[in-house]
């Protein structure tokens, strides 16, 4: 929608995308959770033990944001060098382990904390992806331009107008076939 927004009123508005992964200390962020968790003594609850997402600082996404508001490139998605994925799992362990306590476990069956498992939800990946496009350079060596088959303008403006018509009849089930076909394009 971004996109097909920035053709349509390129003269008036720059438009841009920015993807990025978890911010440390956000209201999304595990680590809030986990603490909280950890300082109630209850057990800590991950989906999945081999779960791996990427990290950035507060300071570090915002700053990276609006670096992107100055760049030329109307209608681009933006994302940001995140570095490399880390395991929910060590973090866990970490936070376990730097608030005193210990993990309870097959091997230490008088530990502290206990890490759940949950299973994944509907739509989660193991593995976090930011793109599935070709990335481009920046001048910022931290921003990059990922390069994603653009969807027609008109097209997204059939598909808006079915969602408009579809939540005034309170169509859930065909509501969800859009989005599905959506993310399938």
């Amino acid at each position: 929608i971004i996109q097909s927004y920035s053709l349509k009123f390129k003269n008036n508005i720059n438009y841009s995308i920015v993807r990025f992964g978890n911010v440390v200390g956000s209201s999304g962020s595990v680590i809030p959770l986990f603490l909280k968790q950890i300082q109630n003594k209850e057990p800590v609850t991950i989906t999945h033990p081999k779960v791996e997402r990427y990290f950035m600082s507060l300071s570090e996404a915002a700053s990276l944001i609006i670096e992107t508001t100055n760049m030329e490139d109307n209608g681009s998605i933006y994302v940001l060098e995140m570095g490399d994925r880390i395991k929910i799992l060590e973090i866990a362990k970490k936070l376990i382990k730097i608030s005193g306590f210990t993990e309870k476990n097959e091997n230490n069956p008088e530990g502290d904390i206990e890490i759940k498992y949950i299973g994944l939800q509907p739509g989660e990946k193991i593995n976090e992806e930011l793109y599935t496009g070709e990335l481009i350079k920046t001048s910022n060596h931290n921003i990059y331009i990922c390069k994603e088959k653009l969807l027609d303008s008109e097209k997204i403006d059939n598909v808006i107008n079915d969602i408009n018509a579809n939540i005034e009849n309170l169509n859930e089930e065909r509501i969800g076939k859009i989005l599905k076909e959506i993310c399938e394009i």
